[in-house]
């Protein structure tokens, strides 16, 4: 009996555990959720305070790792950031700090998200030896 690992440490592991499916030892749904398990791992999740109506402009809490030209995902919507408005607020003692950022992208994000997820840098994808598009391809094959 083979097992599973319970997480994926190295490109060597995806690509053993893409064979175990190929010789049907394992689940493809099995291998899918530590998949996305690292696609979930390559972004930064924060929660959309407000959202214009046109959904090109968001503002989040503070985000220091957003950048202009980063990628970001909204909802299904995947698109870039154009610009970057880092905004001061003043607490009850006076101080004045970042309290939230003003994000706006290339294209309208999806109706309702939530959440805006920001694609870290480097991607998580570097550790593995995979581009963004050879891990997708992975995916679409056991998805398929």
């Amino acid at each position: 009996m083979v097992k599973l690992p319970k997480s994926l440490k190295t490109r060597r592991d995806v690509e053993n555990c893409i064979a175990m499916v190929e010789a049907g030892t394992v689940k493809a749904t099995d291998v899918l959720k530590l998949l996305y398990k690292i696609q979930n791992q390559n972004y930064i999740n924060v929660a959309i305070n407000e959202l214009s109506d046109d959904r090109k402009t968001q503002t989040v809490n503070y985000c220091a790792e957003a950048a202009e030209g980063g990628a970001v995902l909204g909802g299904k919507v995947s698109t870039v950031i154009k610009s970057v408005e880092h905004n001061k607020g003043t607490d009850t003692s006076g101080n004045e700090s970042y309290v939230s950022t003003t994000i706006t992208t290339a294209k309208a994000i999806t109706a309702g998200s939530g959440v805006l997820k920001i694609e870290k840098t480097p991607s998580v994808y570097d550790k593995y030896g995979y581009t963004a598009d050879e891990f997708q391809d992975i995916i679409n094959s056991l998805e398929g």
